[in-house]
């Protein structure tokens, strides 16, 4: 069984371009976190309602779904995780991301302001094209304020450093969002952006299927 982990406020849309059809394959997702829940927390509610196959799974997350994934995996010890655009602990994120985690900057940061699409916007995704730019507008505008908040939150604060066995991680080596210099052991994808799971997926598409 293959559960998909989206990116923030992103649905199964992300994944539609992937080529799972000889793989059962479920999407998770996101609910809503509970007063001052941790993301260790958060990952065990997901896998108690949501994840019912606890043997031989796979799991595929992209950006802070990878981060959730690693989170799964830590509980569940799948045959295989991989990890798109997204970090594999507390040392891929960039410093200056949790400089602002420590200062608690981004508490001050209205979630609006976040989730209206700007040119910068979509230079940090990288993304060019008009179907790049509608599914990121559409994922913002369907993005809940409540869980961003939380979300970004949990990603600055991120504390893992624990290695997780059977994963691979696929990062592009354009990621705005999520500098690839930043990470380690990774598979790069040539001009890959942060939302490269739509332009450069025949490329992700040909690793998966070796790992899966």
């Amino acid at each position: 069984m293959v559960y998909l982990f989206s990116g923030l406020g992103a649905d199964h849309r992300v994944f539609q371009f992937l080529d799972l059809k000889d793989y059962p394959t479920k999407t998770i997702e996101w609910v809503l976190p509970f007063p001052s829940e941790t993301l260790e927390l958060y990952a065990q509610r997901l896998i108690h309602e949501q994840i019912q196959q606890k043997d031989n799974l796979i799991l595929i997350g992209v950006s802070f779904g990878g981060i959730v994934a690693t989170e799964v995996a830590k509980i569940l010890k799948p045959r295989r995780v991989i990890l798109i655009s997204s970090v594999k602990n507390k040392h891929e994120l960039p410093i200056y991301y949790r400089w602002i985690g420590m200062l608690q900057l981004d508490r001050w940061i209205p979630a609006r302001w976040l989730l209206t699409p700007t040119l910068l916007t979509y230079y940090s995704f990288g993304v060019r094209s008009k179907q790049e730019i509608d599914l990121l507008n559409d994922i913002l505008r369907n993005t809940d304020p409540i869980f961003l908040k939380w979300a970004i939150r949990q990603i600055l604060t991120w504390q893992s450093i624990q290695k997780i066995e059977n994963l691979v991680h696929i990062h592009g080596d354009k990621d705005r969002i999520l500098p690839y210099k930043y990470t380690r052991n990774t598979i790069p994808i040539h001009a890959g952006g942060h939302l490269m799971i739509i332009r450069q997926v025949t490329q992700i598409n040909a690793f998966i299927s070796k790992l899966i």
